[in-house]
């Protein structure tokens, strides 16, 4: 099993399939697929550099939504990106 790397302020949100989207702390955005037991992470989608305490929230469409954080110098971003299913 290919394992997680750990990431500083990451945010996650839930989908309807019971896979995770994991981002934040790295630019790569990940989904966690828990089929057969083992989490087994995939880069979905890449941001041009990391972002630390964003929000992730899962939308009723099944996109996820992630909104603002603060980049690698300490700034704020109101930036948002819409993953879409």
């Amino acid at each position: 099993m290919k394992r997680p790397r750990a990431r500083f302020g990451m945010s996650i949100a839930p989908l309807a399939d019971g896979s995770l989207v994991v981002a934040g702390g790295d630019p790569a955005i990940e989904l966690l697929n828990s089929a057969g037991g083992e989490a087994e992470p995939s880069v979905i989608a890449s941001l041009e550099r990391p972002y630390s305490y964003s929000t992730a929230t899962t939308l009723t469409t099944g996109s996820v939504l992630i909104l603002g954080g603060y980049d690698e110098k300490g700034e704020t971003t109101d930036r948002a990106w819409l993953l879409r299913k």
